[in-house]
């Protein structure tokens, strides 16, 4: 244990009376210092003339041939009271150890029936004190106070004196007040706790009826304040603004590294973590709201969607046996899909720490789509056939649109962190997957016209077609084309002739054809995917356990179709038509939406 470095040079004082200084504010505001000889004379003269005109604003009726017995007296005693507070001295191997000798001498500077708030050991070092009053001043005996010194403060103790003042105004009532300003520093037990306080102490001094004998008789603490009228803390305080804690961040004489809760103390528990009780004391305290580590959460959705769309090889080619052909005159696939978006989700979340930052949420989220697909000039061909045979057939869509609607239905798996902006507003920030379980829908294509041309070879319908007559070479060696451009060309009008060849001869051509809606494809299914989501929003609190919540949600899919891809053909008869949204092999849907709802946190029984 180790005094201070002023508190060190006490025994210097014995030899120079005026090393205690009164009314310091002239002297550079220390209570200790070397002074050379003639600097002793001055400040011995300016000790005198301050007691002497604190005796006659006293009016005192004491003999002057007592003061300088007085002074003498009031500065040994002092000396005395600063050279004993740390109760240690030096030993063997030049360490700080408790000396029960200095203990006694200490305990001599006091009357038998002295108070002393204690500035140093607040109420809990005395068991069975609460939460709110643990970190008051305690008054005690001058034996309780060597008690409480020894049990609990008896390592790395300094003491300092600040500044002081005298006042005699009571001498001829045999008292004296000295006020002190006091930085005290102690290790608590064997713990890494730095207990600090600084204070300013009154200490009444009480002479005997011959003014020979001097004790103190008290000592108060004049700058405390109670606890129950500090507001607008978030933590307890004690009732000396200078005390604090090293390595204890909460005050609670539980160190950090061991400490359950460093943030909120806790004293039945003995991990420093609060007890129900006691987290209904620090509520009521200081307004903390120790929210359920579980809260429920519904919020309602909508936003918009934007796509891209990856085709597979059959939809590019649109049939296996037609590629060499399809390979030179491969359709457009350039979809543009726009859609809104409207649900809602029910989640339940878990935060793992007690502040209620950090955690998961789970439940589930329903989305309802609709919009547009959209894609100019289409062009497919590839190998049919009619009652005539085999033959080639290409389809010719302008301004192609589908209505499209679906649902998603998917389970969110987000970590989030959360924390306050005000008592009453709150952020959280979410981010994770969502397993996406379905999404599937219907399309409506009744407005769309399409143009369902033939290639006949050898003008013979019915002749066996080999594969070679799709090659880009053998398209135009000969045959009967019934196509748009073909008609056009020869200054008829194609879409008369083209349909009256078909009603008369039964081949499966059409131009400027309606899909008909029985024969129509127009359902769509993807498989479960996983999604990319992140999710910013702010709570504003409206009820004791009741938010309202407002942020947005951002999340990235990536759907797999179902469909045999392979398989895929946009259609195989006149009249009939396969979305194209059995043809894409992947479909991103990227979806940014706002949520607007209600959060439920569980009280805490």
């Amino acid at each position: 244990m180790c005094t201070s470095i002023k508190s060190q040079k006490i025994l210097k004082m014995k030899e120079n009376l005026t090393n205690f200084r009164l009314n310091t504010n002239s002297l550079n505001n220390s209570f200790f210092s070397k002074m050379d000889f003639l600097k002793g004379i001055s400040v011995l003269f300016i000790f005198l003339i301050s007691s002497f005109f604190s005796l006659v604003k006293g009016q005192s009726t004491v003999d002057p041939k007592y003061y300088p017995g007085i002074f003498s007296k009031v500065d040994s005693i002092i000396s005395k009271y600063v050279e004993y507070s740390s109760f240690d001295s030096e030993g063997a191997d030049e360490s700080r150890v408790i000396n029960e000798s200095i203990i006694e001498n200490f305990k001599s500077l006091f009357s038998d029936n002295a108070k002393i708030e204690d500035e140093l050991a607040t109420q809990f070092v005395d068991g069975g004190t609460t939460l709110l009053n643990y970190l008051n001043v305690k008054e005690r005996t001058i034996d309780e106070y060597i008690d409480v010194r020894k049990k609990n403060f008896y390592s790395d103790i300094s003491v300092e004196i600040l500044s002081s003042d005298v006042t005699y105004t009571y001498l001829s009532n045999g008292e004296v007040n000295i006020m002190l300003e006091k930085r005290s520093k102690a290790r608590y037990k064997n713990s890494p706790i730095k207990v600090i306080s600084q204070a300013k102490l009154m200490l009444t001094l009480k002479f005997s009826y011959d003014y020979k004998e001097l004790k103190i008789s008290g000592i108060r603490i004049l700058d405390k304040v109670e606890t129950d009228k500090i507001k607008g803390s978030r933590k307890l305080v004690s009732q000396i603004p200078g005390y604090k804690h090293d390595f204890d961040r909460d005050m609670d004489f539980i160190a950090d590294k061991t400490d359950q809760d460093k943030d909120y103390p806790g004293l039945a528990s003995g991990s420093g973590k609060p007890t129900r009780g006691e987290e209904q004391d620090l509520s009521r305290k200081l307004g903390i709201v120790f929210e359920s580590k579980i809260v429920f959460d519904i919020a309602g959705l909508g936003g918009i969607t934007s796509s891209s769309v990856e085709a597979n090889n059959s939809m590019l080619n649109n049939y296996a046996s037609s590629s060499d052909f399809a390979n030179s005159n491969k359709a457009i696939i350039a979809p543009s899909i726009t859609a809104t978006t409207f649900g809602g989700r029910a989640n339940v979340s878990y935060y793992v720490d007690r502040k209620s930052h950090f955690g998961f949420e789970t439940g589930f989220q329903f989305l309802k789509l609709s919009g547009t697909i959209t894609n100019d000039n289409l062009n497919f061909s590839y190998k049919s056939s009619d009652t005539t045979g085999e033959f080639r057939r290409t389809i010719n869509t302008i301004e192609l649109e589908e209505k499209i609607s679906g649902t998603s239905l998917s389970i969110p798996f987000l970590v989030k962190y959360k924390n306050k902006i005000s008592s009453k507003l709150q952020f959280e920030v979410a981010a994770g997957v969502n397993l996406n379980l379905a999404f599937s829908g219907t399309t409506n294509v009744s407005n769309v016209r399409i143009d369902y041309e033939g290639y006949y070879f050898d003008n013979t319908p019915g002749d066996k077609i080999t594969n070679s007559i799709y090659t880009a070479q053998n398209v135009n060696n000969g045959g009967l084309f019934l196509t748009r451009d073909f008609y056009k060309n020869k200054k008829l009008d194609p879409v008369q002739y083209i349909n009256d060849i078909a009603d008369k001869s039964g081949l499966d051509v059409g131009l400027n054809k309606t899909p008909i809606p029985s024969r129509t494809i127009n359902s769509y299914s993807f498989k479960q995917s996983i999604a990319l989501v992140f999710r910013p929003q702010v709570m504003y609190k409206i009820d004791n356990n009741i938010y309202l919540t407002l942020g947005a949600s951002f999340t990235i899919n990536n759907f797999q179709n179902k469909q045999d891809l392979n398989k895929y053909l946009i259609a195989d008869k006149v009249g009939n038509y396969n979305t194209l949204m059995n043809g894409f092999s992947n479909l991103k849907m990227n979806f940014t939406l706002l949520n607007l709802g209600l959060r439920y946190t569980i009280p805490k029984k």
